[in-house]
């Protein structure tokens, strides 16, 4: 649907300690364009057509962290890549206007998801050219209180900064059942069920997020239409 929004005017820097900080999170985190496909009725099968209500545009991957921030009063900055594409300067625009500042690299084609919401759960495919923030993007702003990032980008980030990490479907594939020990310089994860449990290798979701949680201390597990959970210092909160 639609919201009504308002510009946004930033916070003045903050002091924290001995510097000054003008940035809270810097998001470095893939940042897609995202098509929703609302109101389908099922998916289809090999050879089938099916309908839906609508196809709704949206920012997706890190750009949702990003405006998620800024709705949260924080300073955010967006340094994932975006492409000079239509899809790069929808996102852009959507972003600035959240108040975000878009301060990445431009690359040609900006990555694309199809998302299909079916029943309580959703299947998604993605065209993703492979642009990634680099540790010079993210040096740039410093000093900031945090990064947000995914598994692959830990290294992006510069010792001694609070990392908040997310793990979609590419990242728990790529390390399933060996997480990669820079999972533990995350201040927090979030993962949804199935990424949880492949990630982890392990087949009860309990099992996984206890395995996870050793490494992380705060792990946000999402669930479909069902609440998400989180185990916090060994600790489950529903």
């Amino acid at each position: 649907g639609t919201a009504r929004r308002k510009r946004f005017t930033a916070p003045p820097a903050r002091a924290l300690g001995s510097r000054t900080v003008g940035t809270d999170l810097i998001v470095a985190t893939p940042a897609f364009l995202d098509l929703t496909v609302v109101g389908l009725e099922a998916l289809p099968a090999v050879g089938e057509e099916r309908f839906a209500g609508d196809l709704v545009r949206s920012p997706g991957g890190g750009a949702i962290t990003a405006v998620a921030a800024a709705r949260l009063g924080l300073r955010t900055a967006l340094v994932a890549p975006l492409g000079t594409d239509v899809a790069g300067e929808f996102v852009r625009r959507e972003l600035e206007l959240e108040g975000v500042t878009v301060d990445g690299a431009q690359t040609a084609r900006t990555p694309q998801t199809l998302v299909m919401p079916c029943g309580e759960d959703r299947a998604m495919v993605t065209v993703d050219p492979g642009a990634r923030a680099r540790a010079a993007d993210v040096a740039a702003l410093m000093p900031a209180n945090g990064v947000a990032a995914n598994l692959e980008q830990v290294h992006v980030v510069p010792e001694g900064v609070r990392v908040y990490l997310t793990c979609g479907n590419d990242d728990a594939r790529a390390f399933a059942g060996r997480p990669p020990a820079a999972m533990s310089r995350g201040a927090a994860l979030f993962l949804d069920v199935h990424d949880a449990q492949l990630l982890a290798g392990a087949e009860r979701l309990e099992e996984a997020a206890g395995a996870l949680a050793a490494s992380v201390g705060t792990v946000v597990v999402t669930q479909g239409a069902r609440p998400a959970f989180a185990v916090l210092d060994g600790e489950r909160i529903d």
